[in-house]
Parts: C-alpha cells; structure tokens; sequence
C-alpha cells in the first residue's frame, strides 16, 4: 500500500520549507523509491533527501566523495573538517570533536581537534593540539539508517541530475551496511502447504526480498562520473550473485581501484594480473563470491570463505570454476579429480577431508562427472540443515528460537528475517535462500542412482529442529532412498545423533551462562550424573564462543576452524529419521544398514524371516 508514500510525497512538494526529508530504513521498495524521487524534479527545495546531499550534487564545484553510512576503514587519513571523537586529555571517554589542523608526515600524523556541544550549533567548549590517531575516532554513524531498494533507486536518480562539478570531481561511493537490494515487494516463497505446489517435498532455493534492479540503475548513473575508483558496499545486505557479477565487470571496464563486497575491500587490477594461488581474506557473500571468480580469471588456485554464501552463489562460483581447465583447486578441492579422473572414478572416499558445509555441497555438484560411481563415503562431512536454533529471539518477525528466515525456506509461514540479534544477517540470509543440503544431497544421489552400491554418511551432523520444518528434506531423501538407488546394497548412517530430546535442553542451556542451572534432562545410561552435566555445559560455552567468534571475526584461519570444529561438535537432532528408515526398509536391493556404532542390520535376513514371529535379535550383525 503506497498511499502514504503518496501523501508525503504531496505534502513534501506542498512544502516550501521542508529542508531535509529521510525516509531510509522503512523497507522502502522499488516503485516507493521512484515515486519518492519525483522530488527531485517536484520540490527543489528539497535539499537532502533519504541522505542523499541532492542540492550539493547539483551545484557544488567540488563533490570528491559520497559517503552514506559508517566509515569503515578507521584508520585512513582524516581530514580539516571532519567529525570525530576525541579522548579529551587521554582520557579512556570520547568526546564529540571537529577536526581544525592536521600536520605531521602520511602515518605519523597528529590533530588539532574543537570539541563543540552538538546540541548548541556546534559550540566549541574546549581546544587541543597535536593529537595521536589512536586518541581520535571518526565520529559515530548513530542509530542505523539504510538505503534499501527504494533509496538505491533515489540515489540512482540524484546522481542522474548530478552537475558538471560533481560529475569531474567525485572519486568514492562509500555506502556500506546498506540494503541495496532489499525489496519486500519480491516474492518469491517456497511452495506452502495446500498450495498447488504444496506436495513437492523438496526445497528450493528463491530470492525473496532481493530486487538488484536498482542497484544496477545505480552502477548506470556512476558511468557518467569518469573519475570514480572506488565504491565500497561492505558489510550491506547480499544483493545476489549476479549484482557481484556486475559490479565486477563496472570495476574492469571502469578503471576502479577497490571494490567492497562482503567484509572484504578487493583490489580488481591485482586479482586480475593474478595467475597464481589467490585467496581472499574476510568473510565474502553471494555477490562477492561471484565477483572474486569473475576477477580471478587467470587464477590456477582460489580460495574465498564461504560461510556466508548460498547454494546458489555456491553453484555460480563452480559453474566459473568449471569453464576454466585453467583453474585447478577450489577452496582446497581438486576440480581435475572430477574433471579428469571422475568418468572412471568408481571409489570416493572423502570422509579424511572433513568437508564443510560450502565444500560438501560443491562436492555434490561435481558428482556429476563421476558416471560410473559405486562406492561414496562422506563421513564428517557437515549434512547440518539450514534450521538452526538460536540462543535469543529473533530482533524482528521474531517467534521463537527459530529464525524466521529459515522458517520460511523449511515451508512454514513465510516471514522476512532482516537481522537476527545472534547470527550475521546474510549468513542467515543464505541458509534461508539455499536449497536445503539434504535435498542437496538427494537430489546428487539420485542421478548416481543407477550405479551407487554403498553409500557410507557416518557422523555427518544430521542434525535438525523437531517437526515438519525438519522432516520434509528427510522426506525427499527417503524417496530417493526407495525409488532412486536401484542398486544400492549397503548403506551406513552410524555416528550421527537421532535423538529428539537432547536439542531442546541444548538450546535452554545456551540461554544460561555455562555455570547456570542445567538440572532438567536425563543423563544417558551408560555415564554418570557429574559427567553429563560437565558434557552438556561444555556444548553450551561452545556455543557462545562460536558465536563471539562469529562476530569478531575478520575471516582468519583460526576463526575459521573454530567456525568448521563448532559446526562439527554441536548436539544435533533429527525429526525426519522416520522417513529414512521407511526409504531404506522399502529399498529391495539393500543387505545391510547400520545406524549405530555397534550392530548392523542384516536387511536380507530380516526379510525372510517368518511372518509370524521375528527374533530382532537374530537380524543383526556384530
């Protein structure tokens, strides 16, 4: 309903004293943005609109850089005039200051500094000299105020209308923690129970929320400002590996000197003249995945992280991978054992490589080349479904330790997680516009159904919430189990957790600080009272520090493997076992399952076994 974006638009126009009109950070969508930017024509007399300086734009001689959002690069030079806090005497308190003098040599460099009283027109209250960068600050950005499509399009639009001065001048677009291409009004849910759709049992990837067309109005509009060499979206919602894609090819074309995707600040002309082992530092999304393989282009071996990506970036980047014999590894995987080996490849066993999530689905994909396949071990590999709990409630939509984001993909109600107080926004974000990798996975072993004998998935983090939200990728597996592996013989899924209850004392007791009260829940069998309690609180500090490392993190190694050995430790659960157990039982080609570390089940005996009575015992073996 845009009747209020309507009214405000007349009453704005209507309004000759109306200076400064910000609407940002109201999910402003596509066509609410272009309505918004017939002000830029209908009200002159507006001068800043949704953040953007229109009125400079227009008429100043000198407009070197346009920057909306919070500096990220802290450390660079700062200039006569700028806004920061300073620690006033040394002290450990900034102050709000303004910067009046700047002297000493490039990284040596001390301030003069006013400190004013911002709420009395910046009046100076005290004066200090020669101050060392680590006693000031680039000031604080304040409550959060994002662009998202709407505002992309306004931008776009302002600097169409830009003069000649800024057209000449302008060398940075800094618009990092944006939303670029965040768009309510794209919808685009998975199939909903009841709907026409609604018996698919297999997920799918979709990219509701995400609209890239302003965003790529925007890269139009920066043609016409030749000068341009950096433009810096970090740390902004996930525009989609496509925008990325764009975004590299305007670097290229355009001569740019930095490009901030993800948490990354890429050099374009450095990644290109780079044909040996690339790896880019810091934690890159969909965009800046795709981006990083379209600058890469003569790379022999690329790394990137890919906490943050989705199956979808996930498979762009392995479909670049793919259309270069040059390009041999990918995240430490051997495309030319794929490639080259995979036609006659009848035995994989990958369980020593311990693949991560990212790596096992690549993994799946490229199981396309081996055509004649019998034997696939995936032990340790990371199977975790997008579900996931979370220590604290959703910051909006919220119900629950779900996200809703992920709710949404597993085919309940269908809700827009935006920012989740625990989780990195886009790395929910990916999980939600993911195919589930159960049905991944499914989906990988079916086209190998005609030939696949053992299938071997032990301790493979299986691990799901309770309900339909986690049986339904279960569900496609157990199908594929049945109709797919016609040959399949032997199967084992030992070392992972089936158990329901486990999960939901997990999850109460990383609400807890580790010493907290964890008396509810029984201890198993076999261990004493004192050693589960000790067990369940070191899985709930485990959590915590995953987290902080999460946030913390700048994409070292260290937080990597910290990342990777949490996902691996972490109690799962699975509700969709019932549906793997009715697959396998239906299977006739199986001999044997095992589900346990201590028997297997001898499918052949346990058929021809009397009607009447079965010794269940007698169908196991040691």
């Amino acid at each position: 309903d845009l009747s209020g974006v309507d009214a405000l638009c007349d009453l704005a126009a209507a309004t000759p004293t109306l200076a400064t009109l910000d609407a940002r950070s109201n999910a402003l969508t596509e066509e609410a943005g272009r309505r918004l930017s017939l002000l830029l024509d209908a009200a002159p007399h507006i001068r800043t609109l949704c953040g953007v300086r229109v009125a400079s734009l227009r008429r100043a001689d000198m407009f070197r850089e346009l920057a909306l959002g919070p500096d990220l690069d802290a450390s660079r030079p700062l200039r006569v005039g700028d806004r920061v806090e300073a620690r006033f005497r040394g002290r450990r308190r900034f102050y709000p200051a303004i910067i009046t003098a700047v002297r000493g040599p490039a990284g040596d460099e001390l301030y003069d500094v006013d400190y004013v009283d911002e709420s009395d027109d910046d009046r100076v209250v005290q004066r200090e000299q020669n101050r060392e960068r680590r006693m000031v600050r680039p000031a604080a950005a304040g409550p959060p105020r994002r662009l998202e499509a709407g505002g992309c399009l306004i931008l776009a639009e302002a600097l169409k209308r830009a003069g000649s001065g800024a057209k000449e001048t302008l060398t940075a677009v800094r618009l990092p923690r944006q939303a670029l291409a965040f768009d309510l009004s794209h919808w685009d849910p998975p199939p909903q129970p009841g709907d026409a759709l609604g018996g698919d049992r297999q997920s799918r990837a979709h990219e509701t929320g995400v609209n890239a067309r302003p965003l790529r109005a925007l890269l139009d509009a920066l043609a016409a400002f030749p000068r341009v060499e950096v433009v810096d979206v970090r740390d902004s919602l996930d525009p989609g590996a496509a925008a990325g894609e764009a975004l590299a090819d305007c670097a290229v074309e355009r001569n740019w000197t930095a490009l901030g995707l993800g948490g990354c600040l890429l050099d374009p002309r450095a990644l290109l003249r780079d044909d040996g082992d690339v790896r880019v530092r810091g934690q890159l999304k969909d965009a800046g995945v795709a981006a990083v393989a379209r600058l890469a282009a003569a790379a022999r071996s690329l790394r990137v992280s890919t906490t943050a990506v989705s199956s979808g970036g996930l498979a762009r980047l392995l479909d670049l991978a793919e259309a270069r014999p040059g390009l041999q590894r990918v995240n430490g995987l051997d495309l030319d054992e794929f490639r080259v080996r995979g036609p006659e490849l009848r035995v994989l066993d990958l369980s020593g490589a311990r693949l991560d999530r990212a790596s096992t689905r690549m993994v799946l994909k490229l199981l396309d080349h081996c055509v004649v396949l019998d034997a696939l071990d995936l032990s340790n590999a990371d199977l975790m479904p997008s579900a996931h709990p979370h220590p604290m409630t959703p910051e909006l939509f919220g119900s629950g330790h779900l996200c809703n984001a992920c709710a949404s993909h597993h085919v309940l109600s269908v809700d827009l997680n935006l920012a989740c107080q625990v989780c990195d926004n886009d790395m929910c974000g990916a999980a939600w516009r993911s195919n589930d990798i159960v049905d991944d996975l499914a989906d990988a072993l079916a086209r190998r159904g005609a030939t696949l004998k053992r299938l071997t998935l032990r301790s493979c983090c299986f691990g799901v919430m309770d309900g339909p939200i986690a049986a339904r990728p279960f569900e496609h597996l157990g199908d594929v189990l049945r109709d797919d592996l016609v040959v399949l013989e032997h199967c084992d899924l030992s070392g992972n957790e089936w158990s329901a209850p486990r999960l939901t004392r997990w999850c109460a007791e990383s609400l807890t600080d580790a010493g907290g009260d964890a008396s509810s829940g029984a201890p198993d069998d076999d261990e004493d009272e004192a050693a589960a309690e000790a067990r369940w609180r070191h899985h709930a500090q485990q959590w915590r520090s995953a987290v902080e490392a999460d946030s913390e993190s700048d994409g070292d190694d260290a937080a990597e493997r910290q990342r990777a050995n949490y996902s691996r430790t972490r109690i799962p659960l699975a509700a969709g076992f019932p549906a793997l157990a009715a697959g396998l039982a239906r299977r006739p080609s199986l001999l044997t399952v095992a589900v346990s570390d201590r028997r297997v089940l001898d499918c052949a005996r346990l058929r021809t076994a009397a009607a009447d009575a079965v010794d269940a015992d007698a169908c196991f073996l040691a």
